[in-house]
């Protein structure tokens, strides 16, 4: 039993330093490239603390909002995106609630 509660105390403290990680990505590429509006949806795998829009970067550059909440994060492009063009989106300094700092 001690050795049980040694190794869950272990994982515990393990899991609580590593901050939050992407689990899933959601967007629909076809909307996005024919109507603005479109979104991509970041979820987190633990909930995170407040993120504002000076922590996200696209990449190219293009028009954009921010909303987050819980373990979401929600980009929105205010233009149609380009068809041949590739995006990145980064979310910079995250934290988990009560964690570490981490990009996602």
């Amino acid at each position: 039993m001690a050795v049980l509660a040694l190794v869950g105390g272990a994982l515990a403290v393990i899991s609580l330093t590593q901050g939050p990680r992407l689990s899933e990505v959601q967007v629909d590429p076809a909307e996005a490239i024919v109507l603005s509006g479109s979104r991509v949806i970041l979820t987190a795998n633990q909930p995170l603390e407040a993120i504002d829009a000076e922590q996200v970067t696209v990449t190219p550059e293009i028009p954009f909002t921010v909303d987050a909440t819980g373990r979401n994060v929600g980009v929105r492009f205010t233009v149609p995106l380009d068809d041949a063009t590739e995006y990145t989106v980064t979310v910079a300094g995250v934290s988990g609630i009560g964690g570490v700092r981490h990009p996602i």
